[in-house]
């Protein structure tokens, strides 16, 4: 009951946006090193997923530095993300690696996209859903900007209430502005989310993440 009870109110948090951005803005200069090779293995099978899908034009939301974007290989991309401080090392990897394939790098508010209806294929969001202030506003959007019958393909970490990480989210929780995230659980986002639930499979280390796709119908 009580960790019912905590769930719940861990759901009623609201990241601000400023304190969002600020923090993003200080990850940038380590951000590669402390989560880019712990975080690959789901990062590859993210875009794996979101390639083997039909059209070839995909916007990746909260796309950071660019780690991601040199794994694409057969599509256009459109990046996203509130930091522009992380969004310039991006541009650098995109002009240093010469990858054509990516579109346009944009700061932008993922709960306001400045995009038409239908504009993309396919969505790629890593380790955006719990960032956000609100989820319902990013998932809405995504539907919008999404063509019937594409798909959004989520990775993140959802908290279950089980094992020791469990106790390293409650103990991070009231700290949720300063790191960056709050906890939230695989039910949540389904729960806000006006998409179809496709799958959910484990990735990363120990399986602690989760690759979930959710299609537009």
């Amino acid at each position: 009951m009580k960790i019912k009870v905590w769930a719940e109110e861990i759901a009623r948090r609201h990241l601000e946006p400023e304190a969002i951005r600020r923090t993003y803005d200080r990850y940038a200069r380590v951000y590669d090193g402390i989560f880019g090779p712990v975080l690959n293995p789901g990062r590859r099978r993210a875009v794996a997923a979101a390639e083997r899908l039909p059209g070839r034009r995909i916007l990746e939301v909260g796309v950071g530095t660019g780690l991601s974007l040199p794994l694409y290989k057969s599509s256009r991309v459109v990046g996203i993300d509130v930091s522009d401080k992380m969004l310039e090392r991006a541009r650098r990897r995109v002009a240093r690696l010469g990858l054509t394939h990516v579109e346009d790098l944009r700061v932008m508010d993922a709960e306001q996209m400045a995009f038409p209806s239908h504009a993309f294929d396919a969505m790629v969001l890593m380790h955006v859903a719990s960032v956000v202030p609100h989820p319902d506003r990013l998932m809405a959007e995504v539907r919008r900007v999404l063509r019937p019958g594409g798909e959004a393909i989520v990775l993140n970490h959802f908290w279950t209430g089980r094992g020791p990480m469990s106790l390293v989210e409650r103990a991070l929780a009231p700290a949720s502005n300063t790191i960056g995230f709050r906890p939230m659980s695989l039910d949540e986002l389904i729960s806000v989310t006006p998409l179809a639930f496709v799958s959910e499979e484990p990735v990363n280390l120990f399986g602690y993440w989760s690759l979930v796709r959710f299609r537009r119908d």
